[in-house]
């Protein structure tokens, strides 16, 4: 398919771009939810191989082929049933300690309870949805990549595969939303305004299921799996409901990294500024804004301890 170019200037001369590979995840409902997070994973297309090597490793040494997936988590890390959590929790390790600085994470946190937001903007949920993804792309694309390091962006997305209109919900049979379409039409429209490089959408956006067979495991599957880890972590630390042990472990493990990056740059002793960022919709102004809520350091028995125990 050929690329879609979405210029944002004219470049004189034709320098060195960068593949980009983003993976897309989200935790919550717009249509019951308090609140939905968007997350992206940004990672260059050259890393893939190597990033997803490093977790399978951790499958390997569990013995653990499935697919890993936060909310799915058992309560324990332990014994027979806890090989996925263990998985987990060092595929999450493994993403801070030497992960972290290949790529780039970011998500948006929509409180849709607040009396700021809208909801009758919306006229169907998946509305909403596509709406935000956009955004979060955007605001990803700004603060990780405008600083002019790169000429040129080539850029390829991945998702979970999902149906958010299930038998036509507009009542016109068809049972994919417009998702794809949407964002082929609107990023360039949205990044025109961005002062970055220019970007081109190498193909449509493609859904990704993980598969059965352990053998049809690609890297983009072990990659959209990670997104989905961190993308719930993010969730447990801002609006924290679950009580088992394990989710409130990557509630609390984040929680301190979402508050080492809002220190300004030469404070923070986390290592990933301009790696790893939180934004929230809307405030009392009904805008966006990067210091919300963080509900698990709230709570009396949720003492932050990075990587301490379990």
């Amino acid at each position: 398919m050929n690329a879609i170019a979405i210029p944002n200037n004219l470049l004189d001369v034709e320098k060195e771009s960068l593949e980009l590979c983003v993976f897309h995840d989200e935790s919550g409902d717009y249509g019951h939810s308090d609140w939905v997070f968007t997350g992206l994973l940004w990672v260059r297309e050259k890393d893939i191989s190597g990033i997803a090597a490093i977790l399978r490793d951790v499958r390997q040494q569990e013995n653990y082929w499935k697919k890993i997936h936060l909310n799915e988590l058992p309560k324990s890390f332990d014994g027979q049933f806890g090989a996925d959590a263990r998985v987990a929790k060092e595929w999450f390790t493994k993403w801070y300690g030497e992960i972290a600085d290949k790529t780039w994470f970011n998500v948006l946190a929509v409180q849709l309870n607040h009396p700021k937001y809208d909801r009758k903007r919306f006229k169907q949920d998946f509305h909403a949805y596509n709406r935000f993804t956009l955004i979060a792309l955007k605001a990803g694309l700004a603060w990780f990549f405008k600083d002019g390091e790169y000429e040129h962006l080539r850029l390829w997305m991945y998702s979970d595969k999902k149906t958010r209109r299930p038998g036509g919900i507009l009542g016109d049979k068809v049972n994919i939303d417009n998702f794809e379409d949407y964002i082929m039409k609107r990023l360039g429209q949205e990044v025109q305004s961005y002062k970055g490089p220019p970007i081109s959408l190498m193909a449509r956006p493609k859904g990704l299921k993980f598969p059965n067979d352990p053998n049809l495991v690609m890297p983009e599957h072990e990659l959209l799996c990670l997104c989905d880890l961190l993308v719930g972590a993010v969730a447990g630390a801002v609006s924290p409901k679950s009580k088992r042990q394990t989710k409130r472990w990557f509630a609390k493990q984040i929680a301190e990294l979402m508050q080492d990056v809002r220190k300004k740059p030469r404070k923070q002793q986390m290592g990933l500024h301009r790696r790893f960022s939180v934004s929230y919709f809307p405030n009392e102004r009904g805008e966006f804004y990067s210091n919300g809520p963080i509900g698990i350091i709230d709570k009396p028995d949720c003492q932050l301890c990075l990587f301490g125990g379990s």
